[in-house]
């Protein structure tokens, strides 16, 4: 095995097929610029965080990277005058939340490598992929058959998988090259049990599956070389693009522009791919990789590819839906799941980006034959087992592509014992690890639920704080309107008291004022009904019979002769 020398990479222990999350937590002003200062953490393990700080024209050359290829995003407008003011960057901040939610939400764009290098740039920068070819190209040197035409970047969704055209010597026809490295955390077999697996792959034998022209397993990644389909893939076929677009563009939205696939051809190339997940479900090989861009149509035969993905440790492209539903428990139910979202894209010349399909109104739209069956592997309101591939096969849903299902080459494939070992130790690491990552899910969903159950409850006791301030303030309130009111009924009654006696007597003002000195002051009650304590309102009381009790005639001329 050549060991070639090791260039700098992302981290080892990196998840790259982790889902990643990001909060815009705040804004701060560094020189005149606004910067968002953005949480972001891989997983659903919290713990596992950084914070980085990112401009607004940053978000502008992200999407314009992805927008180039995808046009169903929309960023903020810019603003010219009045961009620093503080109501503004928070709609903005708001605004670029929502646009981040939505990147991150889609399947295709959460995994591209312009939003990884956006919220990861430190385990994500363009250099990796110079060292990949490099390193691939120095591969490829062992192989005399063989020379390097050019790199192809960006036809792939992984990033840590290269793609180089290559051609033989005194051969026309082209081939493909491909380079995985960092094989991730998710490998489960050690250096020489990878080769002895991949030698096995290198001999196998099938009419639909793609067959490995030459390859080999080195430290710093693994080197495959296939024939180079001139249709390309199911999906560039039914998206009306060439196999070198770039991988975003294939993956648009393309249902007004795409190929709708006749009835009899769904149904040969369902069988013709049923039968090869059969194969490998037989030999215990996984796979669990299947999806339209690794199924190749050649000469009107439908091959799948990739299938050395398995024993390298790489994840599905349906990943995210694979831990959110239930039903999956081995790689078996991954391959069948997987085919359930090949036929609704055949079906409907579009992806689905959900991981259920319950419309009843599209399912209207597809063949006759296939509802049953997408019903069957795409329902959420199922709680049933998947049915295996031997089910499908003898369902009546692909009865017409059976008469043209021959086998003129027997599949062939030598494993030994060490061999089925090795595959038996890659499959209970792929379904142990799907259970893990279920269970993660299912803990993270019930951790939100509490937050937002906490959350629900201090706003409920926010609210009830209010509501007694509130009341507070009213009750206040009423009881200063009740003091007035009783101010301006003894000011009233004072005001008559005092004319009627001083009509009648002079000195009738000082005995009756003697005389109410003398007699305790009268409580009167407020407008809510209830008479108040004395301890309470005696000094207001006072204070109140003090001012009823003034008669300026009382009051002595001021004699201003002195003055």
């Amino acid at each position: 095995m050549a060991v070639f020398e090791e260039t700098p990479s992302k981290d080892s222990h990196l998840d790259d097929s982790a889902r990643l999350f990001c909060t815009i937590v705040n804004s701060r002003n560094n020189d005149g610029h606004t910067e968002y200062i953005l949480k972001v953490h891989r997983g659903y393990n919290e713990e596992n965080h950084w914070t980085i700080f990112r401009r607004y024209s940053e978000f502008c050359a992200l999407h314009k990277d992805l927008k180039a290829v995808y046009y169903e995003i929309n960023l903020p407008p810019k603003k010219f005058f009045g961009n620093l003011e503080v109501q503004f960057v928070k709609d903005r901040q708001h605004k670029l939340q929502s646009y981040l939610n939505k990147v991150l939400d889609h399947i295709v764009l959460s995994s591209s490598y312009y939003l990884k290098r956006f919220l990861d740039s430190d385990n994500y920068y363009d250099s990796i992929q110079d060292n990949d070819f490099q390193n691939a190209s120095m591969a490829l040197r062992g192989k005399t058959d063989f020379h390097t035409m050019k790199p192809t970047p960006n036809i792939g969704w992984r990033f840590n998988k290269q793609y180089c055209n290559v051609k033989k010597f005194n051969d026309s026809r082209k081939y493909i090259l491909t380079w995985i490295s960092d094989y991730g955390i998710r490998r489960c077999l050690n250096d020489k049990e990878t080769q002895s697996a991949f030698k096995v792959l290198l001999e196998l034998s099938h009419p639909y599956i793609m067959p490995i022209i030459a390859g080999d397993c080195y430290t710093t990644g693994t080197l495959v070389i296939r024939s180079c389909s001139s249709k390309g893939s199911l999906r560039e076929w039914i998206c009306r693009r060439t196999p070198f677009d770039h991988f975003l563009d294939k993956c648009r939205r393309y249902r007004d522009e795409s190929v709708i696939i006749p009835s009899n051809e769904v149904s040969t190339i369902s069988i013709q791919v049923l039968h090869a997940l059969n194969f490998l479900h037989k030999k215990n090989i996984p796979y669990g990789n299947l999806h339209t861009g690794n199924i190749f149509i050649e000469d009107e035969v439908a091959k799948i590819s990739e299938v050395e993905n398995g024993i390298l440790g790489l994840p599905s492209f349906y990943k995210r839906f694979l831990i959110e539903n239930r039903r999956i428990k081995s790689i078996q139910d991954v391959d069948v799941y997987c085919f359930g979202h090949v036929l609704y894209e055949m079906a409907f010349g579009e992806r689905l980006d959900a991981c259920f399909f319950d419309s009843e109104i599209l399912v209207l739209d597809c063949y006759e034959h296939l509802r049953p069956v997408l019903r069957l592997l795409l329902s959420s309101s199922l709680e049933t087992k998947l049915p295996a591939v031997l089910e499908l096969l003898s369902s009546n849903a692909f009865c017409s592509g059976s008469s043209k299902i021959k086998f003129n080459n027997p599949p062939r494939i030598k494993i030994t014992s060490q061999s089925k070992a090795v595959f038996s130790k890659c499959l209970t690491n792929i379904e142990d690890n799907l259970i893990k990552e279920q269970n993660e899910l299912k803990k993270h969903k019930k951790r939100m639920r509490l937050l937002e159950e906490v959350e629900a409850s201090e706003c409920n006791i926010n609210v009830e704080e209010r509501r007694k301030s509130r009341r507070k303030s009213s009750q206040s309130n009423t009881k200063i309107r009740a003091d007035l009111d009783q101010f301006e009924n003894m000011s009233n009654c004072s005001g008559r008291t005092s004319l009627s006696t001083d009509s009648s007597s002079p000195n009738s003002g000082c005995d009756k004022t003697n005389e109410t000195n003398n007699v305790a002051p009268k409580i009167i009650p407020d407008s809510s009904g209830t008479s108040p304590s004395v301890s309470e309102s005696s000094d207001r009381s006072a204070f109140l019979q003090s001012i009823v009790n003034f008669n300026k005639n009382k009051l002595k001329k001021a004699n201003s002769n002195g003055i």
